[in-house]
């Protein structure tokens, strides 16, 4: 589910790290009680509903409404809703909304991530990896960069405003060859080195591991050439939208 943003990326609160700072007062870190929780897991979800309600079994669902609360004995759960009560109050109950649908995705993505599942969590949903097509791939990518904390459109045009200055120096047009070495640059395929990834790139290499286990390496490389391909058209638009095209051919 994606809500419509109303406070600028810069001043929203990061849920996960709020959250974290007070459940580490408590004696164990944010990821540690997740991974605990998880490990109790019994059998694999088989959908939505059911990884929800693991998930909430242990973690807790804030509401605006005090009777969907559910707060079960945890000190997760007690934390989660003491936040975003306190969230609510202070920034306001829209924000509060957005804010609790996205932690409460990101504990199941951890949950998945954990149990090793082979289903991801996106859109709201429990799907198979085996399910991401070229068709889809841009909306799951999308979903996982989301619980991340920043839409990819969003990392898109910040990349490509990064580099600014080279594009008004080059001399050359860029070809369609050249906006797809730019994509394959930002998704750092081109032999980036695991400790000078960027935060797009670790999770785009995440996924695309996800992908290559589920489907075989014949897959991922479809997917990933399709995901290279979206890239170069938006890095390509993003450089006019910004004013950047006054020596690149954006025929």
């Amino acid at each position: 589910m994606i809500f419509e943003q109303t406070t600028p990326i810069s001043t929203r609160p990061n849920i996960y790290n709020l959250l974290n700072q007070r459940v580490v007062q408590h004696g164990k870190p944010l990821f540690i009680l997740i991974e605990q929780a998880a490990d109790t897991m019994k059998a694999a979800p088989s959908s939505t509903s059911e990884l929800r309600a693991f998930v909430m079994g242990f973690f807790g669902r804030w509401s605006l409404d005090p009777t969907q609360c559910f707060q079960p004995q945890s000190v997760l759960a007690m934390e989660h809703l003491r936040l975003m009560d306190e969230i609510s109050v202070s920034e306001g109950q829209d924000l509060a909304v957005e804010l609790e649908e996205k932690v409460f995705l990101m504990v199941c993505d951890l949950v998945v991530r954990r149990k090793k599942l082979d289903i991801m969590v996106w859109h709201g949903k429990v799907a198979p990896i085996a399910e991401v097509t070229p068709a889809n791939a841009w909306s799951v990518l999308n979903q996982l960069t989301m619980l991340a904390g920043f839409p990819l459109h969003d990392e898109i045009e910040a990349w490509v405003s990064s580099k600014g200055e080279e594009f008004l120096k080059k001399e050359t047009p860029i070809s369609d060859v050249g906006y797809l070495q730019l994509s394959q640059q930002f998704a750092g395929t081109c032999a980036t080195l695991p400790g000078q990834q960027t935060r797009f790139q670790k999770i785009f290499a995440d996924f695309l591991a996800q992908v290559t286990t589920a489907g075989g390496q014949g897959r991922a490389v479809v997917i990933q050439s399709a995901l290279c391909s979206s890239f170069a058209r938006s890095i390509r638009r993003y450089v006019k939208d910004l004013g950047l095209e006054q020596s690149v051919d954006l025929k």
